[in-house]
């Protein structure tokens, strides 16, 4: 079985995921040649690509679904998991570009300056594969995120979405029974939602959206999802926990004034999100 992989796209981490669980042997292959020949393979074009002997399964719910996870249950959730992974993946961008102007600290794979530039530059000569076939939606997508100050608008989607779980699933609640979202077992919203605070974890967001006690049920889940083996397994995170970058902090002033325009931003951005999110 072989798995190829675009770059640290969130989709990849969360098959990473995915196929730890169902405990497969795989290969993981993510070189720019590997993508252009998963890219000629995958039957839709999408990655990631998995691959098993005459099988070929393409984009992450597809390949949740064939590794035997029930997409079935709370599918309303699973949607907005899905919608908002393109949100992650830009705000993972647009942190490598501006790390110390967004976030207190970062952790490994992204404490380091030069690996950072290369996880924009490898983005960018994948786009050079696909603009040869004339995407030009994601260079302006890239571009986008790359902005700092379009990051907060992406922030408070992904804030929306971590609070509607918590108020469906995490809650105190008699009739909940087992650690998971849905039950006892570690179900596709499971792998999404995992995927999701690992890559938002490693990029020290997760002082703005969970650990500082706005989401205390958030936190908890995060805590034993991290510690699942098929998290560890896929994010590596246990064995570089110790590898952060402290970026130096911005006279108070200053700092004011940002979190003041971010708040202001944020604030405008909710009331989109909830059209979206939570229209009957």
């Amino acid at each position: 079985m072989k798995l190829y992989c675009d770059g640290d796209v969130i989709e990849s981490l969360i098959a990473l995921i995915a196929l730890n669980e169902r405990q497969k042997d795989f290969k993981i292959l993510s070189s720019v040649d590997d993508i252009k020949l998963a890219l000629h393979l995958s039957p839709d074009g999408k990655l990631p690509l998995l691959v098993e002997a005459d099988k070929r399964v393409s984009g992450c719910q597809p390949i949740l679904k064939y590794l035997g996870f029930d997409n079935d249950i709370e599918l309303e959730h699973i949607n907005q998991a899905l919608a908002i992974l393109p949100d992650v993946n830009k705000i993972m961008y647009g942190t490598c570009k501006n790390a110390q102007q967004l976030v207190s600290q970062i952790r490994w794979p992204y404490n380091e300056a030069n690996s950072r530039d290369k996880i924009i530059q490898d983005r960018l000569d994948l786009l050079t594969i696909h603009l040869s076939g004339g995407k030009s939606k994601e260079k302006k997508e890239l571009d986008f995120a790359l902005d700092a100050k379009n990051l907060p608008s992406l922030v408070a989607r992904v804030d929306q979405f971590l609070e509607s779980v918590q108020l469906r699933f995490l809650k105190d609640d008699e009739k909940k029974i087992g650690l998971w979202l849905t039950g006892i077992q570690f179900s596709t919203l499971d792998c999404l939602l995992t995927g999701i605070l690992l890559r938002l974890y490693q990029l020290g967001w997760d002082e703005t959206l969970w650990s500082q006690g706005e989401k205390a049920d958030i936190t908890m889940y995060a805590n034993q999802a991290f510690q699942r083996p098929s998290a560890l397994q896929a994010s590596q995170w246990k064995e570089h926990q110790m590898e952060i970058s402290i970026f130096d902090q911005e006279p108070s002033d200053v700092k004011h004034a940002r979190y003041a325009s971010y708040a202001a931003l944020a604030f405008a951005s909710v009331y989109i999100v909830k059209k979206v999110f939570f229209k009957k």
